[in-house]
Formats: C-alpha cells, sequence, structure tokens
C-alpha cells in the first residue's frame, strides 16, 4: 500500500476543540530534520517506538489535515496489516496524547481520522523551507548578504538525514524532497559566499558536501569553482576527477559539458576564473548569463577615489577595565551578521557611568569587521557648550568624511539621509553616534545596510529606537572598581596600602567609573598622597564634588548638564528625592516629597528613569545614586527655603506615620498590648490603606529598612512627640519579624527623644518598648529593673494600664529566668488590679499568662480554669488574636494530661481563628504543637505533614534559621531517616 502526502483538500474547518481555537498555552516544537524529536514547553518529549513514531511523521507531513486512519495504517505496516489494525492506531494515537502531556490537545480526532494542529513555526522543516524560499528570492532581488544569513539560518535547522531512520514510502518521500531541498540551499548559500568574496568559507563548505554527492554536477562545478578562487587547484582538479569516476561507475556517464570545460579552464588557469564573469557562466548563486554583477569588483584606485575609508574612532582608553558581561554584549551584536537591517546597539546610563567608554572599547574590537570606514560624531546631545547637534549638521559632516563635496551636499535633511543611505549601501562600516539626545536626534542618521553596525550612546534610554538592542550600563561591581584604580594608579601603589583602602575610597565614588577616573588620576599626580588620605577627603560632603574635579573632567559638572536638561518640575523632585532618608522610595513618598498627585509622581519619576537620574529595581520603587543623591541635596539647600523642605519632610514623616500604623493593624491587630497611649496618628493624603494581612506585610516587608532612617530624620529635624508613636509601630514589626537588633536601636533614639520632651507618659512609653527588646535579647535583669521602672512613672501619672503592662511583664521575665513563683506572684497582681479597672483585655492576658506557667509546673487543672476564663473574656471582648493563643495554650495543656484528640481539637480550632484574622505570626507554631499531638497519637504522616506547613509559614515570615526552624528540620529528618 502506497501512501503519499494528502492533497490540501483533505483539510477540514477549525473546531472549538482546537488548541488553535481555544488558544492552548503549552509551546509545541517538533524536529524532522535529523532524528524525530519533540518538546514541549522546551522539554524533550520521550516518544514511543518506530511504529508510534511513523504515525508521528505521517500526521506532522500533514500537518492541518485529516489523516484517515487507512492512510496511517499504511504507513505503520507498509506490507500486511494485522486485524487489529484499527484499534492499534487508536492506541497508538491515545500513547501520543499521552507522551504530549499538556499539550495532548493538539490531536485531534474527527470521526475515524486524525490530524495534528501546529503552527508554522513549530515544526523545523516548515521553518527551513520558509528561509530557504526567502533566501532565494532575497539572492534574486541581489540582496546577497541578507540572502547568506537566512541560508545559514534555514541549514543551521538540521541536525541529519530528514525523518533520519523512519520508513515509510509517504516518509522517506518528503525526506527525500527536504534533502535535496537542504542541498540546494547549501548550494545558494557557497554561491552567495562567492559573489560576498568570502572565498574561504564558500571553498570548506563545497569541499566537504561534495564528497558525498559526487554525481551532482552543480555542485561540483561550485566545488571547482571555490576551490580553484582559494588558491585550491589542485584539490579542484582531484574533486574532477572523483565525480567522473563516480558518474562512470554509478551512472554509466561522462561528465557534462559544463563541468569538463570547467576542467580545460582549471588546467590551464584561465584568469577568467578569478572574474565576475566566471559567476555568471556557471551560474554561481542565482547568477545566469546576463545578469548584473553590480560592478563590485571595480578598479580599486576609482573604488578609494569614490569611497575613502575613514577611520575616525577616538584612542582607545590605556586604563579600560571592567564591563566583561556588557562588553561581550556588544561584540556579539555587532558581529551577528544575520540581522535584516543594521546593527544597532543603543547604550544608556547615568552621567559618567562610562557609556562612552565601551562604545569606543568595543568600536576597535569591533573595526575589522568594518574594513570599508569607522565614523564617530559627538551628537553632543548632553553638553554644557550649547544645543544637541542637529541631524541636518551630523549629515553634512558625515558625508563629507565618505568624500561628498559640499556643494554635491542637498540642502534637506531627508535629502542628505538618503544620498547617506545610498553611500553606505553595500558598505561594511562601522558608526560611533555619542552622547545622543534622542532618538529623533539619530534616527536620520542610520545606514539602511544590513552590512553596517551603529553604536549609540546616550543618558536617556532609547526606548524608541525601533530595531535597537538596549544596553544600559549601571556603575561597576566593587571588584571593578577597585581593579579600575589599580590599572590607573598602579597596582604596586595599591598594596602598599591598608587592605580596604582602595574599597573605601571606591564605595566613596559610589563605584562611578567618572569619578574613580578622576579620583586615581589625581592620586597617581601626588605621590604623597594615600588612599586613606583620599577616603578622608570625600567623606566630607561638603566638599566632595571639589575633590571629584581633575581639569575638563568634572562628575558636578556632568551631573549638573543633566539637570539642566529637565523641566522644573522634574527638577524639583530629582532635588526633594534626593533628601528622602531611606535607600529606595515608593510613588506615595514621591508624591509627599514633590506634593504631587499619584499619577503625577509617577510620571516625573519615570522621567527620571528615562534620563538615568534613578534607577528603578522593581515596579514603583526607584533609588538614587549615592553622587547623585549628593548632589541633589547641594541644590536642594542652594534653591529651596527651610520652610519649604521643613513641610517637604513633614509629609514625608505623616506618610509614613500614617501607613506603618496601617499596616500594622494587620500585621498586629493586639493594639491593646502595645498601645501608642492615645496619641493620635495623623492621616495623611499620602498614605497607604491594606486590605488585609498579605498587602500590609508586602510593603512593610518591602519598606521596613527605610523605617531607621526616617525615624533619624524625624530625630534631626526634632519632631520628638511623633517619634515616640511612629517608633512604638515599628517596634511591633521589628518584633513580629525578630529584627532584635533593628529594634533596640530605634528604641534607643526614641527614649532619647522622648527625655528631650520632657513628656513622662512619652519617656515611660519608649522606656518600655526598650525593656522587650531587652526581654527579647534573652537580657532579663535589666529588662526587669527598666519594666520596675516603668511601673514607678506610670504611678505619676495614674496609668494603670501601663502599670499592668509592666508588672505582666516583668512577671514573665521572671518565669523566663526559671522563677515560676514571683512570676505568678506579679500576673496575680495584674490579673486582679485590671479586673478591678475594667480592664478586661489585661485581666485576660494576664490568665492566659498565668495558664502557660501552671502548664509548665503540671498544674493541669489550674491551668484550664485560667486558660478557660481568658478564653471567654477574649471572646466576649471581640480579640480574636488572643483567643487564638487561648486555644493554643488549652491544646498544650490537654496535650500534656494525655488527651492528644482533644489538643488537636483545640489546636484546630486555634489554626481557624488566626486564618480568619489573617495574622500569620502564630500559625507555625500552632502547626507544630499540633504535630507533637499527632505524634502521641502514632499519626506520623499527619504529624510531619504539620511540620512541613509549620517550615514554609516560617519561611514566609522571613524567619529561616530559629530554635524552632531547627527543632522542625531536625525531627523531620528524624524520620525521614
Amino acid at each position: 500500500m502506497t501512501a503519499g502526502p494528502l492533497p490540501e483538500s483533505a483539510g477540514s474547518p477549525r473546531t472549538p476543540g482546537d488548541p488553535a481555537h481555544t488558544g492552548h498555552p503549552s509551546q509545541l516544537a517538533f524536529f524532522v530534520l535529523g532524528p524525530l524529536e519533540a518538546q514541549v514547553d522546551g522539554v524533550p518529549v520521550r516518544l514511543g517506538g518506530r511504529r508510534e513514531q511513523r504515525l508521528l511523521a505521517c500526521l506532522l507531513i500533514n500537518a492541518g489535515r485529516l489523516v484517515p486512519a487507512s492512510y496511517l495504517i499504511g504507513t505503520m505496516w507498509p506490507d500486511r496489516p494485522p486485524k487489529t489494525a484499527v484499534r492499534q492506531v487508536s492506541n497508538a494515537i491515545a500513547r501520543l496524547r499521552h507522551d504530549l502531556g499538556v499539550a495532548r490537545s493538539a490531536v485531534v480526532t474527527t470521526g475515524s481520522a486524525y490530524r495534528i494542529v501546529t503552527s508554522s513555526a513549530s515544526v523545523d522543516s516548515v521553518r527551513f523551507e520558509a528561509d530557504y524560499r526567502q533566501g532565494a528570492e532575497l539572492l534574486a532581488a541581489g540582496l546577497i548578504s541578507q540572502a547568506a544569513a537566512k541560508l545559514t539560518d534555514a541549514l543551521a535547522l538540521w541536525r541529519g538525514p530528514a525523518f533520519d531512520g523512519l520508513e515509510g514510502d509517504a516518509i522517506e518521500q518528503t525526506a527525500r524532497r527536504l534533502d535535496e531541498e537542504r542541498l540546494a540551499a547549501s548550494e545558494l548559500l557557497i554561491g552567495a559566499r562567492l559573489r560576498l568574496g568570502e572565498t574561504d568559507a564558500a571553498a570548506r563548505q563545497a569541499f566537504d558536501l561534495a564528497a558525498w554527492h559526487p554525481t551532482r554536477e552543480t555542485l561540483q562545478r561550485l566545488t571547482m569553482l571555490a576551490l580553484y578562487r582559494a588558491g585550491r587547484g589542485a584539490d579542484a582538479l582531484r574533486t574532477f576527477d572523483r565525480s567522473r569516476m563516480a558518474l562512470a561507475e554509478e551512472l554509466g556517464v561522462d561528465p557534462g559539458t559544463e563541468l569538463s570545460a570547467l576542467h580545460q579552464q582549471i588546467l590551464r588557469t584561465d584568469p577568467e576564473l578569478m572574474e565576475d564573469g566566471a559567476l555568471v557562466r556557471y551560474g554561481v548563486g542565482g547568477l545566469r548569463a546576463g545578469a548584473d554583477t553590480g560592478g563590485r569588483r571595480e578598479d580599486a584606485d576609482a573604488q578609494k577615489a569614490l569611497f575613502p575609508r575613514p577611520a575616525q574612532l577616538p584612542a582607545d582608553l590605556p586604563a579600560f577595565g571592567g564591563r566583561a558581561a556588557e562588553l561581550r554584549t556588544v561584540l556579539e551584536i555587532g558581529r551577528d551578521g544575520s540581522l535584516a537591517g543594521p546593527r544597532l546597539i543603543a547604550i544608556d546610563g547615568m552621567p559618567g557611568v562610562g557609556k562612552t567608554a565601551l562604545a569606543v572599547h568595543a568600536a576597535h574590537l569591533l573595526a575589522p569587521l568594518f574594513p570599508d570606514g569607522q565614523l564617530f560624531v559627538n551628537l553632543e546631545g548632553f553638553s554644557p557648550a550649547g544645543d544637541p547637534v542637529d541631524p541636518a549638521a551630523a549629515l553634512e559632516a558625515l558625508l563629507r568624511s565618505l568624500g561628498i563635496q559640499g556643494s554635491d551636499i542637498p540642502a534637506g535633511t531627508d535629502q542628505r539621509a538618503a544620498l547617506f543611505r545610498s553611500c553606505l549601501a553595500g558598505k561594511r562600516v562601522l558608526l560611533v553616534l555619542d552622547n545622543a539626545i534622542s532618538a529623533a536626534q539619530v534616527s536620520p542618521l542610520l545606514p539602511g545596510a544590513a552590512s553596517c553596525c551603529v553604536l549609540i550612546t546616550s543618558r536617556t534610554r532609547l526606548a524608541d529606537l525601533d530595531g535597537a538592542e538596549l544596553l544600559s550600563l549601571e556603575p561597576f561591581s566593587r571588584a571593578d572598581a577597585v581593579d579600575l584604580l589599580g590599572r590607573i594608579v598602579g597596582p604596586s601603589r595599591l598594596r602598599k596600602e591598608s587592605p580596604d583602602a582602595a574599597d573605601q575610597v571606591a564605595s566613596l565614588c559610589g563605584d562611578l567609573p567618572l569619578a574613580l577616573a578622576v579620583t586615581a588620576s589625581r592620586l597617581r599626580a601626588r605621590s604623597s598622597w594615600t588612599l586613606d588620605f583620599v577616603a578622608r577627603q570625600l567623606r566630607d560632603e561638603r566638599n566632595r564634588f571639589g575633590e571629584l574635579t581633575a581639569g575638563e573632567r568634572d562628575v558636578a559638572g556632568a551631573f549638573r548638564v543633566s539637570y539642566l536638561n529637565l523641566t522644573e518640575a522634574e527638577r524639583r523632585v530629582f532635588r526633594r528625592l534626593s533628601h528622602h532618608p531611606g535607600a529606595a522610595f515608593d510613588l506615595h513618598s514621591t508624591a509627599a516629597l514633590a506634593e504631587v498627585n499619584l499619577a503625577e509622581a509617577r510620571r516625573l519619576a519615570e522621567r527620571l528613569v528615562d534620563v538615568n537620574l534613578l534607577r528603578q529595581p522593581s515596579m514603583d520603587r526607584y533609588e538614587m545614586h549615592d553622587l547623585l543623591r549628593s548632589y541633589g541635596r547641594e541644590l536642594l539647600l542652594a534653591e529651596e527655603p527651610e520652610h519649604q523642605r521643613e513641610a517637604m519632610m513633614r509629609r514625608l514623616f505623616d506618610y509614613y506615620r500614617c501607613t506603618v500604623a496601617a499596616a500594622m493593624e494587620f500585621i498586629d491587630p493586639d493594639s491593646e498590648e502595645e498601645s501608642g497611649g492615645g496619641l493620635e496618628v495623623p492621616k495623611s493624603e499620602y498614605g497607604q490603606s491594606f486590605a488585609d494581612y498579605d498587602q500590609a506585610a508586602q510593603w512593610m516587608d518591602a519598606h521596613w529598612q527605610n523605617v531607621l532612617p526616617v525615624a533619624v530624620a524625624m530625630n534631626n529635624h526634632q519632631h520628638y512627640s511623633d517619634l515616640v508613636p511612629f517608633c512604638s509601630s515599628v517596634w511591633r514589626y521589628f518584633d513580629n519579624r525578630g529584627y532584635y537588633r533593628q529594634a533596640r536601636e530605634l528604641e534607643t533614639l526614641a527614649l532619647s527623644a522622648a527625655r528631650v520632651t520632657g513628656s513622662v507618659v512619652l519617656e515611660y512609653q519608649a522606656l518600655h518598648m526598650y525593656a522587650l527588646t531587652l526581654w527579647r535579647l534573652n537580657e532579663f535583669t535589666e529588662a526587669n529593673r527598666l519594666f520596675n521602672e516603668v511601673f514607678e512613672l506610670a504611678a505619676t501619672t495614674g496609668d494603670v494600664r501601663m502599670q499592668c503592662r509592666a508588672r505582666g511583664n516583668s512577671g514573665v521575665t521572671h518565669w523566663l529566668k526559671g522563677e515560676s513563683d514571683e512570676a505568678i506572684e506579679h500576673l496575680g497582681w495584674v490579673r486582679e488590679t485590671a479586673h478591678a479597672h475594667g480592664s478586661v483585655l489585661i485581666e485576660a492576658r494576664a490568665r492566659h499568662r498565668i495558664g502557660l506557667i501552671h502548664t509548665e509546673n503540671r498544674r493541669y487543672p489550674e491551668a484550664a480554669e485560667e486558660l478557660d476564663q481568658a478564653l471567654r473574656l477574649a471572646h466576649d471582648n471581640e480579640s480574636p488574636d488572643l483567643e487564638a493563643e487561648c486555644f493554643l495554650a488549652l491544646g498544650i495543656n490537654s496535650r500534656e494530661v494525655g488527651d492528644a484528640a482533644l489538643a488537636v481539637t483545640q489546636f484546630t480550632t486555634a489554626v481557624e481563628v488566626l486564618d480568619s484574622t489573617g495574622n500569620r505570626s502564630m500559625l507555625p507554631i500552632a502547626h507544630k504543637e499540633m504535630a507533637i499531638a499527632f505524634d502521641i497519637l502514632g499519626e506520623r504522616s499527619k504529624a510531619d505533614r504539620h511540620r512541613r506547613f509549620a517550615l514554609r509559614l516560617y519561611t514566609d515570615l522571613g524567619i529561616a534559621d530559629s530554635a524552632e526552624v531547627r527543632e522542625l528540620k531536625q525531627r523531620l529528618n528524624d524520620h525521614s531517616a
């Protein structure tokens, strides 16, 4: 039974079940140019045996068309199909779908026929044929470089013979056709390379290919001509002899007329073979008699006169260093000749980051690939000298560099651009456009030829420059920064300095290449200076930019040019953002500082990102380089009066106070424990609100490193009364996350501020937070002393709540020191006092803690009584977090008395309550305790499931290493062993 590819009419309309109809997301790819392979989402698919592979091959040959089962049977069993063939085909289809996994719906069943639905890009043979056809069309149109690139892409898809190892009439017929097209594409590529003058490459490719096809006379002619033009005449003659013998032995014929004529020309070393006429005569690369070779071999002197070879690149930097990854990127793009248009690389970055140095260094390395010339134009987009260069003026300079006389240069920009493109057509020219201001300035200066390469530098990210690869430079890594210092100063001098001196200087220079180069140049000129001395000079921010000036190289001057190119609104937001105390800032703090709405804040911030005066590490989050901050602060002091600066900082402080308070309502909602003492938190029009715990925690986790610098700034601006409650809110987050070192620093600041105000209330609030921090750091003796001091201070104002909190925490401190009787005494006083004053939740908290101590001391009935009372008070007064803690404590008590089943129920209730509040800080503890209860019940799998869940929750909370985490991991390891 013979089967060929099915006719197009065998197709059918798409049905809703087709992947193409449903928009199936999986990326399916098939490879038939070699052994049959398949991939789903880039992962290789393990296909079935030979029959299943033949079935898939038949579906791919007829991709998009219905293939009857009878056709597939004829392919899978060419001789005698079994009686169960129909069922086996159905089974094979099922196995194929299974192999394709998430892409199984690509195989569609309609009645007793099947179809595979693929895109044109998902089968390598389809891509090959498209590239092959396009390459042939480009060659016919005389676009030889582009044709060679397209044909190279087409041939690169091959991994071996088509459908390698698979039998069947339809498969073998398709394979022969594809293999023939592969040979034809190879011949066209060899011819294109000969026409481009790439003789050696053409000869190597042809010589290897001809050995496999000695009876293919077109290929033998091409090979002999390529070898002869490459100076390998003897190899050309041997190729003829091998072909003549193969033709006689395999086909019983002599070589054809053209092959024999070429042989005779080689024997007599005919000079015509080195001319374009030979390419035409033998039909090389699509040429035929009468074709125009484009005058590509004009007289050398005439060509030189018409097109001088400019070499305008500035000198390379002798101390160029770093930028290994960026340089590799530029060189890879510059060497890639496969693009349809010119290679464009737009390098952007902040002032002084080394854009021009990289472009010039890369241009020198690329220059040999562009023998027709290297052009360089400074477009002065950011220049203190004046306005940016007009494109028309730049084009005039470029045309003159190419030998065009002034009288021959047209007046209009468009006409000059057209003439410039014409001059570069077919030429290999490298163009460096330095210091561009915009894509509009650059676009008229771009060549049209794919053989050209353009390197562009700009302080602006040229996102609207079509076809350009964008490369944004950051300041050096610290290692590269120190290396640059050594290159300029001399490595021997660096070795004489203290080990970290160079690192300090690099840090004070912000790792910025211009600042590093200026500093190193000054140091090299002063043999008596040391790096330590330079570092001391740079630490003085008042004169830092004076130290970063050497002749015409001036860091502040470079910044000034960018600043003056901004609008007034953009300048104002740049100045004010430089005064943000944190390392990074979001849109809301930007809006508060600039006193604009969020939409305008985003527009202004994004504009500063575009001109590389801000970085954007993540969405709506911005950073400013340290030296730009210093420069912006100088401008702020010089250009904005003090009352405006104070108002600006007040808005920023209010934003953080308002937003932190809102976040902590979700993260630590039991505000009874750490009350702000009734001080009102201001409402800020820039403040953020949150819908749930996740949003609040995400904001605090992203911004917590800012709040300590903000607190320091509040102290510096003498906002002492606001600082204490702000620190109280932030302390609750630090305590929740275990950031006790930061909490100690924060509360030291708050205590100092409180004492400046003379307010006893603020003082004991700050002192209480500080004592709690020492408690968390296990400094129990000092913590207890401070709790007693808080108790006495609160007594002077009649603040019974604070007295209860201080005495209660003192009791817990005694408990942690192993002094249970003292702990019960303190907490008992709190319980009775709170009850007498109607402070129900304080009473509940005291009972909860007394219950925990009773459990630890095996007084289980007393513990249960206290905890039941605490649970009732928490529930009646709507304190779900305390309620959950009571269930947790009751569970531990039940477990200890041997009722693990009741403990599981109580732990489960605690988890449900915590889930309902969104408070996750207690959840891992609940799951850890539940795991122990399941261990007692002998249900190890459930126990380990809760341990793994607890570990995941600790990770989500940012707690990667603690006693609890280590214990959980140890128990899981013990069980797995």
